[in-house]
């Protein structure tokens, strides 16, 4: 059968001539694809030994865990570690809950007031700075009241002595990749007048230290740098679990979720073995301190363009 992406077909895609190079219709396909450098925003290339590793398990003799069972001891076996490995390698503190969840980012966007909120009336602070904050407040207004605190859209607004103490939380993205705004260090304690901040890191996860002190929540959806679309890691602060709204869910209500070992629903199997691949990968590179060095050096790259460019990129 022939693949059309686009309108542009993908058979015999390596050999195939364009009168129009594919970028320009939309296509991901390179003229040559023995060589090339995917710059997708996400979903986008595992890093090479993550994807070998993908490989070896699968070629591997026996069921793999796209045909294990969640509750196999096999596949718990491939949990536990992933669990421990994402705990480790983030420094995530022994009072968090590390969950895979369901709906990507976008399911948390409900998620979260439907797990921090049990009540119409209960109010939510939300810092709106780019497309990705302004999507989450759209189902927050749905589950409680919000205040919202607005930047301009270039930089991430300052919150000291803004965030109203009543608020059962203060939400934040931490990179708004479509504004081009990213936050380095997470507002502290006495910035959010010790209100619990959740964190939607889906697209700078893993590429810097978290510092987890006024973190009530974090989440991350796989796809932009931890694996493959279809599954996202929830970090909730165990304080928090306990006292969702009564129309929540069950696949997005954490307690359920925590109490059920990450068992209530069928996790995505696969998908979880692929996280802890790409973990290893992390550790194995030098951890986060070296994830981290890389981020700054290919920021420098792209930066250095543009500001070389005389003005040519803006």
């Amino acid at each position: 059968h022939e693949l059309k992406v686009n309108g542009v077909s993908t058979k015999n895609h390596s050999t195939r001539k364009f009168s129009t190079h594919q970028a320009l219709t939309g296509s991901l396909f390179p003229p040559e694809l023995d060589n090339y450098a995917n710059f997708s925003p996400g979903p986008c290339n595992l890093p090479p030994p993550v994807e070998a590793a993908i490989r070896d398990t699968i070629n591997k003799p026996g069921p793999t865990s796209l045909a294990l069972s969640h509750r196999s001891p096999e596949f718990l076996d491939i949990m536990v570690s992933a669990v421990d490995k994402i705990r480790s390698v983030m420094s995530v503190p022994d009072n968090y809950e590390i969950i895979f969840t369901h709906g990507g980012g976008h399911g948390q966007f409900a998620s979260v007031p439907l797990n921090l909120t049990n009540s119409p009336d209960n109010l939510a602070s939300y810092v709106i700075s780019g497309t990705w904050s302004e999507r989450a407040i759209v189902d927050a207004n749905k589950y409680c009241k919000t205040e919202v605190i607005k930047g301009d859209y270039k930089s991430m607004p300052e919150i000291a002595g803004k965030v109203n103490k009543d608020s059962k939380f203060v939400y934040l993205c931490s990179n708004e990749t479509v504004n081009c705004i990213e936050v380095f260090d997470l507002p502290t304690s006495e910035e959010t007048n010790g209100v619990p901040l959740v964190v939607d890191a889906s697209s700078d996860f893993t590429s810097k230290p978290i510092c987890w002190d006024n973190v009530g929540v974090l989440f991350s959806c796989a796809s932009k740098n931890i694996g493959h679309p279809g599954i996202t890691v929830t970090i909730i602060r165990k304080d928090l679990l306990g006292s969702p709204s009564p129309y929540c869910p069950g696949v997005f209500d954490w307690t359920v979720n925590v109490e059920g070992e990450n068992l209530w629903n069928t996790v995505a199997t696969f998908n979880v073995e692929v996280v802890k691949f790409a973990f290893d990968w992390i550790e194995a590179e030098g951890g986060i301190a070296e994830m981290e060095r890389r981020s700054k050096a290919k920021a420098d790259l792209v930066y250095n363009v543009l500001d070389e460019s005389d003005g040519f990129y803006g």
